[in-house]
């Protein structure tokens, strides 16, 4: 089974760091540190899809960027 690339545990990871060092700041507003975890999420989630394409291209398609077309179940995906 395919799992995260090099590349994609690498963005985990600043996320990651991300979360701490923001989450260290002085507040300057209540809604920042939530505010800035659901982005943090949503970039994860994003991710994680990114390696189910992968796992499981039948349910999960890729699109090309030229013309966001599905690429057929089984195709190669370009890796960075």
């Amino acid at each position: 089974m395919k799992s995260k690339t090099e590349l994609e545990s690498e963005a985990m990871y600043h996320l990651e760091q991300s979360w701490n060092k923001f989450s260290s700041l002085p507040s300057t507003h209540p809604d920042d540190n939530p505010d800035f975890r659901r982005a943090i999420h949503e970039c994860q989630r994003i991710i994680a899809v990114r390696a189910m394409r992968r796992i499981d291209p039948n349910t999960w398609p890729t699109y090309s960027d030229e013309n966001s077309q599905v690429s057929p179940p089984g195709a190669a995906v370009e890796s960075e």
